[in-house]
């Protein structure tokens, strides 16, 4: 009976609110998964380190995201930024519930492509001051 209700009421907000149904919510949800800043649980963890730690996540995921256009030739970096398409899409468009948990396969694909275009960068520099 509930979950009778809760396809009732699914069914009827998406002839209502098209649009808030297939843009809007879903695009929250990806700023919600690129771009966290709060917890549900205030007392899980201490407010300013929480954000720090979550900027300098997000920082490197666009520094993966970029490392993969700029390495876009290479196999490891079309994978992993159709991986991160893929699961961001189904995070954000088709589960609709934005879990860390579910991000973390991505977030470790990105870090080690911003890995390997820092590291392309400082090496190279390093190898023409030789």
């Amino acid at each position: 009976l509930i979950a009778r209700s809760f396809k009732i009421l699914k069914t009827s907000y998406k002839a209502n609110h098209p649009f808030n149904y297939y843009f809007k919510v879903p695009l929250q949800n990806l700023k919600k998964a690129l771009f966290k800043t709060s917890l549900t649980y205030k007392s899980m963890a201490p407010e300013i380190p929480f954000k720090i730690f979550m900027a300098i996540r997000c920082l490197l995921i666009f520094t993966g995201l970029f490392a993969c256009f700029y390495f876009r030739k290479e196999d490891y970096f079309k994978i992993t930024l159709i991986f991160f398409g893929a699961i961001y899409f189904l995070v954000a468009a088709l589960l609709r519930q934005v879990e860390m948990r579910y991000l973390f396969q991505v977030d470790v694909l990105m870090l080690l492509a911003a890995a390997a275009f820092l590291a392309d960068k400082f090496f190279k520099k390093k190898k023409e001051e030789m």
